[in-house]
């Protein structure tokens, strides 16, 4: 007879971590994509320091962040502005060029100023806690990030 499966454990193999963020299935030097959601499609994206906070789990230790994107649901009538903050290593911003998502654009896709990873503080490790930091808030709903390590 055989053991019934955790939730835990299930949760890792479907994908998805314990804290109930998606992980893309990862292979050997692929990267890892982390699609957090900080606002509801309903609701206003805000300014303030520490939207969410995310734990850096193991199967990251030691990669470097290697790419960022930013989506709303609903287009604001201004930029919205997001950093991407270590706060384990000293609170370090991590983007030397802030995240945009420009005025009237449902992502940063297009954004006439691309986000730019500081290459000096890009790497994270084991138990890291990365703090996304709203500074401008564009009007938008339903505000997310993209986050890649490898």
């Amino acid at each position: 007879m055989s053991k019934p499966i955790s939730e835990d454990s299930y949760a890792r193999a479907i994908g998805r971590n314990t804290f109930g963020v998606h992980q893309a299935e990862r292979r050997p030097a692929s990267p890892a994509r982390f699609q957090i959601k900080l606002f509801g499609d309903a609701d206003p994206t805000a300014t303030g320091d520490g939207a969410i906070i995310m734990y850096v789990p193991a199967d990251i230790d030691t990669d470097r962040l290697q790419d960022v994107a930013a989506f709303v649901t609903t287009v604001g009538g201004s930029v919205t502005t997001i950093q991407i903050r270590n706060i384990t290593q000293g609170n370090v911003d991590m983007l030397s060029t802030a995240l945009t998502i420009d005025s009237g654009e449902k992502s940063s896709k297009t954004a006439a100023v691309r986000a730019v990873i500081d290459p000096t503080v890009a790497e994270v490790f084991e138990d890291d806690q990365l703090a996304i930091d709203i500074d401008t808030a564009g009007g938008g709903n339903g505000l997310g990030v993209i986050l890649g390590f490898w």
